[in-house]
């Protein structure tokens, strides 16, 4: 299973078929679930265990479309959205509509707050041309999220030239796109590649028994796979010389879990009015974790050997095969010199 094998940090599902009684986990993954086993029927986000404890459910809904939202990390902010219209275009204008003004209200909910969006799912809808290779048809509901994306300033992932593969649901000879992967138009310098398995290579599947035989059956849609250079605060040195090891991470979350740090929101209270005390205390924790990085410096002997090793690398003059030995001698003799000046 792709899962098993590459272990990527968010999963995102569409059509889960879950009943709220119903137990379902992946190993080694927090889940956020928004059930309902009709009509299509539940979405879902999956994220990496390690990092559950920068992570909060911000809000849900079912009532017409069916989305999810969380919010993760501690310093550079992703709400990150799983969202499905069950029924495409074939609701009415008004309802469609609202849909795509509550879709457009919790993006904004999140860029008011300097938050970073990623949203996935099944769109139902078609943006035409917009995407190379694609029908000219604009749905109605293709025109909704268009405009959402412009004004919310996102870039859907499937128009950018770094993606692989265009269809995201094959049924017999008919191909189209209506899953989309969108985000802020300021995050696509840090997405490496977006493919589409048009080959159902990893796609999800079951096996069912017909006639005696085995047959492999797959969903009629294509899974979604991004790849993506994640914030700073993943490891990656800081402006301020601090970073946060795996064992910071360690350390960070059995700090978290004896301050009890899920106490801090009150199921009774909004999440806008008691975010704001759980986020100040995960960045204190998480302060107390982080490993302070020193520059060393450069001494006058290392600066003169490292001088020297260029001087002898830039000389183009023909030499003796004396001349040649001697310096390669003399390289390594100043790299050695190099390296143990360093770790002093």
């Amino acid at each position: 299973m792709y899962v098993e094998k590459h272990k990527p940090d968010v999963i995102g599902i569409v059509e889960t078929h879950l009943e709220e009684t119903e137990k379902f986990e992946i190993e080694g993954y927090e889940l956020w679930r928004n059930d309902r086993n009709e009509e299509g029927g539940g979405v879902a986000v999956a994220i990496k265990k390690e990092y559950k404890h920068v992570i909060i459910e911000t809000s849900k809904y079912k009532e017409k479309e069916e989305s999810i939202w969380v919010l993760h990390g501690s310093e550079t902010k992703y709400k990150i959205g799983v969202w499905y219209n069950p029924r495409g275009d074939a609701v009415k204008k008004q309802e469609l509509k609202e849909m795509y003004n509550r879709l457009e209200e919790e993006i904004g909910i999140g860029k008011n707050r300097g938050q970073k969006i990623i949203l996935m799912g099944d769109f139902n809808c078609r943006v035409g041309e917009l995407i190379k290779g694609n029908e000219e048809r604009i749905s109605k509901g293709g025109k909704y999220l268009k405009k959402v994306v412009e004004k919310k300033d996102l870039v859907i992932l499937n128009t950018v030239e770094k993606t692989i593969g265009r269809w995201t649901r094959i049924e017999g000879n008919q191909k189209s796109i209506i899953d989309y992967v969108i985000m802020d138009k300021s995050e696509e310098e840090n997405i490496l590649k977006m493919e589409i398995d048009e080959e159902k290579e990893w796609t999800p599947y079951h096996i069912v028994r017909k006639e005696g035989k085995l047959r492999t059956i797959y969903t009629d849609h294509t899974s979604i796979k991004v790849v993506k250079q994640w914030n700073k605060e993943r490891g990656v040195k800081e402006a301020n010389n601090k970073i946060m090891t795996m064992k910071g991470w360690g350390k960070f979350g059995e700090l978290l879990n004896k301050e009890n740090i899920s106490s801090i929101i009150d199921p009774l209270k909004s999440i806008e009015e008691t975010y704001g005390r759980w986020e100040k205390k995960v960045m204190e924790i998480k302060r107390k974790c982080e490993r302070k990085i020193s520059k060393k410096k450069v001494t006058l002997v290392q600066k003169t050997l490292m001088s020297a090793k260029g001087r002898i690398k830039k000389s183009k003059h023909k030499s003796s095969r004396v001349e040649i030995e001697r310096r390669r001698l003399i390289t390594s003799h100043i790299e050695k010199e190099i390296r143990e000046g360093r770790s002093r």
